[in-house]
């Protein structure tokens, strides 16, 4: 947009002199200056035409009569107009909406310059008065340095169009375009206020909600303007209502009790059903009460009681479910050690908990640390047994108990990562656990004979859920074996259990395979994801004939803070609404509330809320604060979550506040692990950091500066493996100089380089031998996403872990037709050892026969369920996916445009079509084929234009329904934003895709562009299109599918 201000006039000489001085005026006053982004309501559409991108319209408002004549009253004290003190309750709503407390704001003025910025810090605990002064001498200033024309001041300072939010009067000359602009003139004795905003930027609701918020600051001046400025709110009126009542309104008259007697009213209703089921048999209820009463007298016997903990080290298993349910019974606080971290870490934890008792297993205890005077009970050792069996298994009550148990003691300690670190235990005590227990029930739809897998690790609340969804409902607990839970072999415990509900975390749900999601599994009923994000292709894999909910919350919340609506297919969910007895705040770092559509920071109240941090009353102090819109007393929780409310009334989120991350579902503080390495003799400073760098999950990477100018990653790894659990250990570390910092000295966390492939590869670098050694190196490279690997390098000092564990199983599945199992990778780390073990348990199978093209080929169980429901709602888009890359550098189209059609011609299911043929649905294999390529211009848009309209565009795409019968099922739009910068958007039919296949079409397409642009290419011109050498024919999916299932 080019600013259409006043003609420059011709000025002789003597002017000049005059004009360099404001120049220079105006480049120290904005020197730094960023136009803070309001919430956009509305984007331009690409392809639109472009002579109404200034279209206008507006939205009026009158300023009451004893707010008007409080305003010009105010005005006349402070020496300003009332269009002067427009500018400051404008830059008030700005800062209130944006979060940013520099701000500019646009003012007419009857002077050359036509138009003046006036920026303000709005920082500080000052008066509405003080803000006024202070703004009224920059406004003086402006005025005396407004004879340089606005556009000379914007072509010299190389301000960014459009001018920020704009105010004038009603008689102003004409004004540069803005995307908001306040005009104000007075109707009588009141004022009248018209917010003029551009239609292609924000919509009616969103321009309302403005025009009402800077009603409210107008209102607010008038009646305190020596109150604190930071007092003064955007939100009132009904949008304060919607956002304090309306959308946290969650009461549900639940009455507090403690778990013993949740569990003890299963029973009395639900004596005989199953309450634990394992390789080992089922345990009734009445069995799991008979057990935990026993075991509640042993405890009670050793000194556990209410306001004590009991240690609970234990895998996942019988004895966990029954020990959990025995410490509740004594009135003491369960603490699950996973018995998997290590030593050090159980160490800190049973150090700093101090339980009363510890319970564990006889093989486990060897490797516990010194208890000093704290009681060990063994529950498998023999003369545990007998003692056991010894006491009364009749309910345990406050008679025998140290003392009567009641709802506000503690009933568990879970320990979450600290940003000083030190691992800090929650303390959460029973009063919430009814409520919540309920809440589950009936969000999950949970009823008694229904089956909860165990899925969490101990020492993760999630294990907490799974705890309470089941044994209060009358449902049963399902223990899995041993081992990771990932892929085929979750889908197995699944299936072989009847499981109905699980809690499993996203990264865990991708592995499952596709079939399994889409046609397997007819027990599973309700699948719920949370402790990290969940993506939008998860949702349309797992969602269809099931309910699936995303639920989100903080270990100091019980749980479960907000969760979701039934999910269905179509974008990333949400994290929804407060779970019952909650209430959730949307706030600045005033404690104001925010608008809606306006990030801020999370905040929870309620029952679940925990008592704090155990021994931590500083700590405690910090996180739970005084809730200023509750009760006199009542406290709330800062999460450090940044959300927002959607206009669905549902929470967003948005990411952290500090540094905290989300790593395999479990809650790490970088800080933590910083603290750590930093303690080890080689390293001077250290930063870790979780990073995104290729598809899949984050991942930790860690940057260290060497004492030396030398560190072994493998050291600190190993190191690090000693102290922290295995999710904490950074997968790459990269050793720099120094760290990168800004011009103020501090971290530059964005100068951080990505981890080096290349530099993972050891100075004893051994290339494969063996055909098995080579196809296992190029699998191990493929999925560690490094560019080589030796055969005597260690899989998890190349960044592995458990998930890409399973996917290199899955690749040696496939490649070698052998079920190695699930632990090999630990202990063959190298591609030389792992090679050594398939021909010990396997052989290869034979390759599948290719079928003959040129005839209808049968449609996989997948295909099929896509196809009827493609019948049944011709048009939808929720099962359309796509992957973006931003391409930075010269593009070469015609080479773009010949790596489309290649990767077409070598992979038959970009040439494959849904129809029926006899009554019978097929797939139909095209000859030859291309990708569509369409072109979107957008490199002549305004810069701060350009990524809403992206967005928009690509949405736009991913909303174009596929014609199976048709097709094309692949498309491609390539986004030009500037000579060399673009992005191409790949969108698919999901009948012809998964998330797996998307990695290795994408890698494809890079080598067929590089080849085509560099002439190296092993396409050759045929005709009008290119063709490539193809491989060996590709299997369509059902003909793959009915081969290995005997069909």
């Amino acid at each position: 947009m080019t600013y259409s201000s006043a003609s420059e006039p011709a000025r002789g000489r003597s002017h000049l002199t005059a004009w360099d001085e404001q120049l220079r005026y105006w480049r120290r006053q904005l020197d730094g200056m960023t136009v803070a982004e309001l919430p956009v309501g509305r984007s331009t559409r690409p392809g639109t035409d472009t002579s109404g991108a200034d279209a206008t319209a507006t939205v009026a408002f009158d300023v009451p009569a004893w707010a008007s004549a409080g305003l010009a009253d105010l005005a006349e004290r402070q020496g300003m107009s009332v269009l002067e003190l427009a500018v400051a309750a404008v830059q008030i709503m700005v800062a209130r909406y944006t979060g940013n407390e520099d701000v500019t704001v646009a003012l007419a003025v009857d002077r050359p310059a036509n138009v003046v910025l006036l920026r303000s810090q709005l920082s500080g605990s000052g008066s509405v008065s003080g803000f006024l002064a202070k703004l009224r001498a920059t406004i003086a200033d402006a005025r005396a340095n407004a004879d340089v024309p606005f556009q000379r001041v914007s072509s010299e300072l190389g301000l960014a169009d459009p001018v920020p939010t704009l105010v004038f009067g009603e008689d102003a000359a004409p004004q540069p375009a803005a995307d908001l602009a306040l005009r104000l003139a007075w109707r009588g004795d009141s004022l009248r206020g018209a917010l003029v905003y551009r239609t292609a930027r924000f919509d009616a609701e969103t321009a309302d909600r403005l025009a009402g918020s800077l009603l409210r600051v107008f209102e607010a001046m008038a009646a305190d303007s020596e109150g604190a400025l930071a007092r003064v709110d955007a939100v009132g009126g009904a949008d304060r209502a919607r956002l304090l009542r309306e959308l946290i309104d969650t009461d549900h008259a639940i009455s507090p009790a403690t778990l013993p007697e949740l569990f003890e009213t299963a029973v009395a209703a639900n004596p005989d059903l199953p309450a634990v089921w394992s390789d080992g048999g089922r345990l009734s209820f009445t069995e799991l009460d008979a057990a935990a009463n026993r075991l509640a007298r042993m405890l009670i016997d050793r000194g556990a009681g209410p306001e004590g903990v009991v240690a609970l080290v234990l895998p996942r298993s019988v004895q966990i479910v029954v020990a959990q349910v025995a410490a509740a019974k004594a009135g003491a606080a369960f603490l699950p050690v996973d018995p998997g971290y290590p030593p050090q870490r159980i160490e800190f934890m049973l150090r700093d908990a101090q339980p009363v008792v510890v319970v564990t297993l006889a093989e486990l205890v060897a490797g516990l640390p010194a208890t000093g005077s704290t009681s060990v009970v063994v529950l498998d050792d023999p003369d545990t047994g007998a003692a056991l069996a010894e006491l009364s298994d009749g309910a345990v009550t406050d008679r025998e108990r140290r003392a009567p148990l009641l709802v506000d003691h503690p009933a568990y300690v879970i320990y979450t990562s600290g940003s000083t670190g030190r691992p800090k235990g929650v303390v959460v005590s029973h009063r919430g656990l009814a409520s919540f227990s309920a809440a589950e029930a009936d969000r999950y739809q949970v009823r008694a004979g229904d089956r909860i897998l165990q899925f969490s690790s101990p020492s993760f609340d999630a294990s907490v859920l799974e705890l309470c969804m089941s044994l209060p409902v009358g449902a049963a607990l399902v223990v899995p074996p041993p081992g990771p839970l990932l892929g085929e072999r979750l889908a197995g415990v699944l299936e072989r259990w009847d499981v109905t509900h699980a809690l499993i975390p996203p990264a865990a749900l991708a592995t499952v395979p596709e079939p399994a999601a889409r046609d397997g599994l007819p027990a599973f009923r309700t699948v719920i994801v949370g402790g990290d994000a969940c993506s939008a292709e998860l949702v349309a894999r797992w969602a269809p004939g099931r309910r699936m909910i995303n639920s989100y919350g903080p270990t100091e919340s019980t749980v479960v803070t907000t969760w979701s609506d039934p999910l269905s297919p179509g974008g990333v969910p949400p994290i929804g609404r407060p779970i019952w007895n909650t209430r959730v705040y949307v706030l600045d770092a005033a404690l104001r509330p925010v608008p809606l559509g306006v990030a801020g920071e999370l905040y929870v109240a309620g029952a679940g809320l925990a008592r704090g941090y155990l021994d931590r009353p500083g700590l405690t102090a910090e996180r739970f604060v005084a809730n200023p819109f509750g009760v006199p007393g009542e406290r709330m929780y800062r999460t450090g979550d940044v959300v927002r409310w959607n206009t669905n009334g549902e929470l967003e989120f948005l990411g952290r506040a500090d540094e905290q991350v989300k790593i395999r579902g479990f809650r790490v503080e970088p800080g933590e692990i910083e603290t750590a390495l930093s303690a080890h003799p080689s390293v001077a400073e250290a930063v870790v950091v979780a990073r995104k760098d290729q598809p899949g999950p984050s991942r930790l990477v860690a940057y260290v500066v060497p004492v030396n100018g030398s560190a072994d990653p493998s050291a600190l790894r190993a190191y690090l493996g000693g102290l922290l659990p295995d999710y904490m250990v950074p997968a790459a570390f990269v050793t720099l100089p120094q760290l990168p910092l800004s011009h103020n000295g501090k971290l530059d966390r964005r100068a951080l380089p990505a981890p080096d492939p290349a530099a993972t590869t050891g100075s004893g670098y051994r290339p494969p031998r063996t055909p098995t050694e080579r196809a296992l190196t190029r699998i191990w490279a493929d999925v560690l996403g490094v560019r080589e690997v030796g055969i005597d390098e260690d899989f998890f000092e190349l960044g592995g872990d458990s998930i890409l564990n399973f996917l290199v199983m899955s690749r040696i599945r496939a490649a070698f037709g052998v079920e190695l199992p699930p632990r090999t990778l630990f202990d063959a780390r190298t591609v030389a050892r792992l090679a050594e073990l398939i021909p010990e348990h396997g052989h290869v199978e034979a390759p599948i026969a290719p079928v003959p093209r040129g005839s209808a080929l049968p449609l996989s169980p997948a295909q099929r369920r896509l196809r009827f429901l493609d019948d049944l709602t011709p048009g939808g888009t929720e099962y359309n996916t796509g992957i973006g890359l931003r391409l930075s550098g010269p593009l070469n189209h015609a080479a773009l445009r010949s790596a489309l059609d290649s990767l077409a011609m070598r992979h038959e299911s970009l040439r494959t079509t849904f129809d029926t043929v006899d009554g019978q649905a097929v797939q139909l294999v095209a000859p030859y084929g291309a990708i569509p390529l369409r072109w979107i211009e957008l490199s002549t848009v305004d810069a701060d234009e350009r990524d809403a309209l992206l967005d928009q565009a690509l949405a736009d795409e991913l909303n174009r329904p596929f014609d199976l019968r048709q097709g094309p099922l692949t498309r491609a739009v390539l986004v030009r934003l500037a000579v060399d910068e673009h992005v191409l958007l790949l969108s698919q039919h999901h009948i012809v895709t998964d998330g797996w296949s998307v990695r290795i079409l994408v890698d494809e397409l890079a080598a067929l562009y590089a080849g085509a642009a560099g002439r190296r290419s092993n396409c050759r011109p045929t005709g009008p299109a290119p063709t490539c050498v193809r491989p060996p024919a590709p299997y369509t999916a059902g003909i793959w599918h009915r081969i290995w299932s005997g069909g």
